[in-house]
């Protein structure tokens, strides 16, 4: 009985030792898996601190980079907007100069049409100066046949002087030639008075000259080829009658010295005289013509003098054309130039818009990954908590 109740004793006891070990080891396992879920949690807790503050210093540095990104991009844009209006401003500049390049050529052609019409002028000036020249010369030879008539009247009327016969006729005559030249003074003195008043004119038109166009000129030179003409149809009616004239004093000559005390003969010669001088006064004043048409070829001189003046004037605005379309060439390279600078800074947008776009794929993606890996930590942290049931429930079972 002793032994049964010892030994039951000592298997008491030895359950008791047994189940206070199982408390124990239990209890050291409790600790462990309590010191290893705190050493856990720390290191997951640490972990994920440090990955926030990963995370929140990547974010950071990824809004520090969008800002600065952002701020390139409206440097660019500023950038940008300061070339269009460069651009702008050279293609103005463009049109201004392609429209003065066209006004200059505008004008070219109308100086090219004036310089045409000039010389078309010109030709008929020349022609007219032929004209001129030639009823020049047929005037002085026609003067030179009337002056010829004269003396030979003059000649004449001297040999009318000698006979006795016409003793009275002589005294007349005598008294006629005396106030003949008394006129002919008064004529020259008349005469002289017009060619300074003709000098004067002349003098007038050459300081008017720059004033008066060529087209005038020409005109005043067809108006005074139509005078001349005219006054040399008068000059050969005139000449016509002064044969007659001379006809007629001949044939009263010689009644003068047939019929003595005719006074109507007498008279008659001095109508004849009278025409005659009439006659004088008007080759006077063809010769005072001729010597307008030689001012007149003075104006023609100094109408081709302007005529070279307009001709170097309009090589000048040539030279001044081909400096403009210089200039021109030059700026449309500037523009050229720009148009590349732009398209160059074009280019450059578009990378550093590449480049953005590729930052923002980069920042993405590291969202992408941070929240995968928040997420993979979430599902590690689940995990150790099943593992960690899992334990407890195979100590539960163990111990059981």
């Amino acid at each position: 009985m002793y032994q049964e109740t010892q030994g039951e004793c000592d298997v008491e006891l030895m359950n008791k030792t047994r189940t206070r070990d199982l408390e124990n080891s239990e209890q050291a396992l409790l600790e462990l898996e309590q010191q290893e879920d705190q050493a856990i949690r720390e290191d997951v807790l640490s972990d994920k601190r440090n990955s926030e503050t990963t995370i929140n210093n990547y974010i950071e540095n990824e809004r520090c980079i969008n800002s600065l990104h952002q701020k390139r991009i409206e440097g660019f844009s500023k950038e940008f907007q300061l070339l269009k209006k460069e651009i702008e401003m050279l293609r103005r500049a463009n049109g201004y100069l392609t429209s003065s390049k066209l006004q200059i050529e505008k004008e070219l052609l109308k100086l090219k049409n004036e310089l045409y019409q000039c010389k078309e002028m010109l030709q008929m000036a020349n022609i007219q100066k032929d004209i001129l020249a030639r009823e020049k010369n047929f005037l002085s030879e026609l003067n030179k046949k009337l002056q010829n008539d004269i003396n030979n009247l003059q000649s004449k009327e001297s040999l009318l002087t000698v006979p006795k016969v016409i003793e009275n006729f002589t005294k007349k005559f005598e008294d006629w030639k005396k106030m003949d030249t008394e006129n002919c003074i008064e004529l020259r003195y008349k005469m002289n008075d017009e060619i300074v008043m003709l000098k004067a004119e002349i003098e007038n038109l050459k300081l008017n000259n720059a004033k008066d166009s060529t087209q005038e000129l020409i005109y005043q030179l067809s108006e005074i080829s139509s005078q001349l003409k005219e006054k040399i149809g008068l000059l050969q009616v005139y000449q016509k009658e002064l044969v007659s004239e001379k006809k007629k004093r001949l044939e009263l000559e010689e009644k003068v010295l047939e019929q003595e005390n005719n006074h109507k003969i007498a008279e008659e010669n001095l109508q004849l005289k009278d025409r005659i001088k009439f006659l004088e006064e008007k080759l006077k004043e063809i010769g005072q013509n001729s010597a307008d048409t030689t001012e007149k070829d003075k104006e023609l001189g100094i109408i081709s003098e302007e005529n070279q003046n307009l001709l170097s004037k309009i090589d000048k605005l040539k030279n001044d054309s081909n400096s403009l379309k210089q200039q021109l060439g030059i700026n449309l390279s500037q523009i050229k130039i720009k148009d590349d600078e732009i398209e160059n800074y074009k280019n450059d947008l578009k990378k550093k818009e590449n480049e953005l776009n590729d930052l923002k794929a980069e920042n993405e993606n590291i969202k992408a990954t941070s929240i995968y890996e928040s997420n993979t930590l979430k599902n590690l942290v689940s995990i150790l908590h099943k593992t960690m049931k899992l334990r407890k429930e195979n100590t539960n079972n163990e111990a059981q």
